[in-house]
């Protein structure tokens, strides 16, 4: 088994969630038998990847198994090139550039290749979207929202799935706390800038993928968070416009 550890005592914590996760894991994809307990419990299972939360040595962590076994996919896995892999590397690279997200714990591989990300478990926080299904304070959540991506684009990052599912907020607890976490790093890009055209791209992706779930006041708050001090009213015109040219299953009436 291949163990990283983003720092050096991590290294055995890596190597106990591997044992744990691998030791659980059938090889079947999301039909993997995992019975939840207070050491191991499920937090989702993808057709492609499963989050599973853990506690070692009376710490909490959040384990990602890649078990996509396309052919591709397990080519790269044998490779070295899994999504693990990358997703641990540009993790570490979210962190240098100032991007919040839960930190970096490890990677593992297994034999065979499949990969495995380890992070801390951010307690305290929930998903975006199962935020927006509450209807408290929807508008004031999306506008700071608006601010996290506009803090992204200037640190030089994008996300090529960036959506409410892939972006926790805070419940409670402390005012320095970051307010927002962004999820699934195998999916992020880095630039030393990026362009006008590459920020209204990935803001459109966002955009979109509430449109059905977001009523046009609170996009409007999302936009006037991003732009602010500019002109929300530009950008919410150039992404309407691309919702009209561009239909897909995100746009679709209500």
């Amino acid at each position: 088994m291949k163990i990283l550890a983003a720092n050096p005592p991590d290294v055995n914590v890596v190597k106990q969630v591997a044992t744990l996760v691998f030791g659980v894991y059938d090889g079947r994809g999301s039909n993997w038998d995992l019975q939840d307990s207070a050491a191991m419990w499920e937090i989702s299972f993808g057709g492609s990847a499963g989050v599973v939360a853990l506690v070692v040595d009376d710490q909490r962590y959040c384990a990602k198994l890649y078990y996509d076994r396309r052919l591709k996919a397990r080519l790269r896995d044998l490779l070295g090139f899994s999504k693990a892999r990358r997703a641990y590397n540009k993790g570490l690279e979210l962190t240098r550039r100032g991007i919040p997200c839960p930190r970096i714990v490890g990677f593992a591989a297994a034999r065979r290749g499949t990969g495995l990300l380890v992070t801390e478990l951010a307690d305290g926080y929930e998903r975006v979207d199962v935020r927006l299904e509450r209807n408290g304070g929807r508008s004031e959540l999306l506008r700071r929202l608006g601010g996290f991506v506009r803090g992204m684009h200037k640190a030089g990052v994008t996300h090529r799935d960036l959506s409410a599912r892939n972006l926790l907020t805070r419940i409670d607890g402390p005012a320095e706390a970051p307010e927002f976490l962004l999820l699934d790093y195998e999916d992020a890009g880095f630039a030393a800038a990026v362009s006008t055209e590459a920020a209204l791209e990935n803001l459109h992706h966002l955009y979109e993928r509430l449109l059905a779930a977001t009523s046009d006041e609170e996009r409007r708050a999302l936009v006037e968070g991003y732009a602010s001090p500019g002109n929300p009213t530009a950008w919410q015109s150039r992404l309407d416009a691309m919702i009209t040219a561009r239909p897909s299953k995100y746009t679709l009436p209500r």
